[in-house]
């Protein structure tokens, strides 16, 4: 039996935080942030992802009602030449404090598809002001949450949200990033194992 298939496109507004960029989607309950504008596509990718994913669950569509704030924001940034393509933001980071894109998701790839190299990665478990980073090693890419649950999620949404966004690009999945750098295995060679695969650093 083939498997359904739902394929989501949605416009994105990304906004420099601080250290850290945030996205919010338009048409979907979707959002995501990291420290660089690429990383924080990935993490909404991923978000929008589980929310396709949810929606096939349950044989309906993902959507809201596009709050109005954020439609005129999007029409501002458009006419004023802040809308970047998906392929610019990948090459490197934006002269902007806000950016406009379009995205798209297929929700019929899974995670646990992946392979086992990508999908079984091991985390290293920081705390941070109040946060818990979690710290990918085979792969350089982070993500913090409010909590060990929430940080792990959320890694969880930017790994695969970036094997997506190469993946879009017609790129080996994962395959440009790098390994984290060697202070991060130092630290995982120290600290607390948490399970198998992440462990809490002191």
């Amino acid at each position: 039996m083939p498997r359904a298939q739902l394929k989501l496109d949605f416009r994105v507004v990304f906004r420099r935080d601080g250290a850290y960029w945030r996205g919010e989607a338009l048409e979907l309950d979707a959002h995501g942030s990291s420290a660089s504008l690429r990383d924080a596509v990935s993490a909404l990718l991923g978000s929008a992802y589980q929310a396709a994913q949810a929606a096939l669950a349950q044989g309906d569509l993902p959507g809201r009602v596009i709050p109005p704030v954020l439609l005129e924001e999007w029409k501002v940034l458009v006419a004023g030449g802040s809308r970047v393509e998906l392929a610019d933001i990948y090459a490197g980071e934006q002269d902007l404090s806000v950016v406009a894109t379009e995205l798209s998701v297929l929700a019929i790839w899974s995670f646990d598809a992946l392979p086992r190299e990508i999908a079984e990665h091991r985390v290293l478990l920081m705390k941070d002001e109040g946060f818990w980073v979690a710290q990918a090693l085979e792969f350089d890419l982070c993500a913090r949450g409010t909590d060990i649950k929430d940080a792990l999620q959320r890694l969880r949404q930017v790994v695969f949200g970036r094997a997506l966004l190469d993946a879009t690009l017609g790129m080996d999945p994962l395959g440009e990033v790098p390994q984290a750098p060697s202070l991060y295995f130092e630290r995982y060679a120290g600290a607390e194992e948490l399970d198998t695969r992440a462990r809490i650093a002191a």
